[in-house]
């Protein structure tokens, strides 16, 4: 992303996901998840700010903006659509020619199995 070598965070950011659909005019902030080295955490906060919720929380932007499809698991299609990004991103950077890394690619794979066992635990009873 632009914004990430604008503020000069490119060697401490190894991947992006946009969780929210670009937007444009005055309001261009969007939700995106950062993969980024623990050496690099203070810079990324300095530069971005603090986050205010908990990710895949009752409190997460994108798990708030779903309809809930299914009664008894709202956080359901929440957890699908950050998975397909996840999904959607990693493969972008696959077909760019710009194979991972083992860090980020360890990153991607945590983040998978994370979403993967929340949506198999929305059915479990």
């Amino acid at each position: 992303m632009n914004d990430i070598r604008e503020k000069g965070l490119e060697d401490v950011v190894l991947a992006t996901v946009p969780l929210q659909g670009y937007r444009t005019g005055a309001e261009r902030a969007i939700l995106v998840d950062l993969a980024v080295l623990e050496t690099g955490v203070e810079r990324v906060r300095q530069a971005y700010g603090p986050v205010n919720f908990i990710p895949l929380s009752n409190d997460d932007p994108i798990i708030l903006a779903q309809q809930p499809a299914y009664e008894d698991s709202p956080k359901f299609p929440g957890y699908m659509e950050i998975q397909s990004k996840y999904l959607a991103e990693f493969s972008k950077m696959h077909r760019a020619g710009n194979p991972c890394d083992v860090v980020t690619r360890a990153w991607f794979r945590e983040s998978l199995d994370k979403l993967h066992s929340l949506t198999q635990g929305e059915f479990k009873d």
